[in-house]
């Protein structure tokens, strides 16, 4: 476990637990100094192992940028609701980001409801680009660097 001071002198604890390389994955859990959860994250390599989300598979294979070895998937971010717009989200992507970059990869990507608007628009905020869109999802990505 390591401590990160991450929101206004909050201090938070983010446990990592699992294998980015394993069809498992890193699951990330951000707690406070109360022991509440506040948000988590899971993270693959998506060509190590097991395809995590035959999606996620389609849509990868359209891209024009990615390839099996230079991105990590975000395969699911949530927020516990009573600590939204708070700035979590951006300090687990940005824990996300870090993983990314201490794997090599170059980018950091995930998928989304094309109806989820708050979602979105926290992707679209932080920097991710759309890879793919149609009625239904919506596949980003983000250049690490």
């Amino acid at each position: 476990m390591r401590l990160y001071d991450l929101i206004k002198n909050d201090k938070v604890n983010i446990t990592e637990t699992g294998d980015l390389f394993s069809s498992d994955g890193l699951f990330l859990v951000m707690c406070n100094d109360n022991d509440d959860v506040v948000g988590k994250v899971e993270l693959f390599c998506p060509y190590f192992g097991n395809m995590v989300d035959s999606v996620y598979d389609e849509l990868h294979k359209k891209s024009k940028i990615l390839n099996k070895d230079n991105n990590i998937y975000l395969y699911d971010l949530y927020i516990n609701p009573k600590f939204r717009n708070m700035g979590y989200a951006t300090n687990l992507i940005d824990k996300c980001k870090e993983i990314t970059l201490e794997n090599d990869c170059n980018y950091l990507t995930l998928i989304t409801r094309s109806d989820n608007e708050p979602a979105k628009k926290l992707y679209k905020k932080y920097g991710f680009n759309v890879e793919y869109s149609d009625d239904i999802k919506e596949f980003y990505y983000l250049p690490v660097t």
